[in-house]
C-alpha cells in the first residue's frame, strides 16, 4: 500500500517534477499525504484483534487506493519553489511521528500474530524487519 518511498514523499517532494491537477500544489498534495498517514495510523491502532483487523480492511484498502492516486498526481507536479520548500518542511516532524507510529503498529500487527495475508498485501508489508513496499 505504502512503499517506503511513498513515506519520504515529504521530503522527497523537491525532486518531484507539471501540474496535473490545477487544484493540487505540492503543499496541498504534502497536506493529503498528512492526512492519509494519520488516517492509515488511526485504522491500524484498530488493529488489535482477528475481528478488528478484518474490519479495517475495507478502509485500508480505500487508503491504498487514495495512496496511489496521490502518487500519480504528485509525480506530475512541478518542482518546489523556495516557499513551498519551507511550508512542507514544517510539516515534516508530524510526517515523521506518522510514519513511526505507522512502522510501531505494523511491527506490533506483525508480532502478534495478526498480520493476515489479506492485510499484508493490502499494505505491502513483507515482513518485521521489512518496510512496506511497493505493490
Amino acid at each position: 500500500m505504502f512503499p517506503r518511498s511513498f513515506f519520504l514523499l515529504p521530503v522527497t517532494v523537491c525532486s518531484v517534477v507539471a501540474v496535473a491537477n490545477a487544484t493540487d500544489s505540492n503543499i496541498s498534495l504534502a497536506n493529503e499525504i498528512i492526512d492519509l498517514l494519520s488516517a492509515t495510523e488511526i485504522c491500524l491502532n484498530t488493529c488489535r484483534d482477528a475481528q478488528s483487523v478484518q474490519a479495517a480492511l475495507p478502509q485500508l484498502q480505500q487508503l491504498a487506493q487514495k495512496a496511489a492516486d496521490i502518487k500519480n498526481r504528485q509525480s506530475a507536479m512541478q518542482n518546489l519553489t523556495p516557499a513551498e520548500d519551507k511550508e512542507i518542511a514544517k510539516l515534516i516532524r508530524t510526517f515523521s511521528t506518522l510514519s513511526k507510529a505507522i512502522d510501531e503498529h505494523l511491527k506490533r500487527i506483525d508480532a502478534s500474530g495478526l498480520m493476515t495475508p489479506e492485510l499484508a498485501a493490502v499494505l505491502g508489508y513483507s515482513g518485521e524487519n521489512s518496510p512496506p513496499t511497493t505493490n
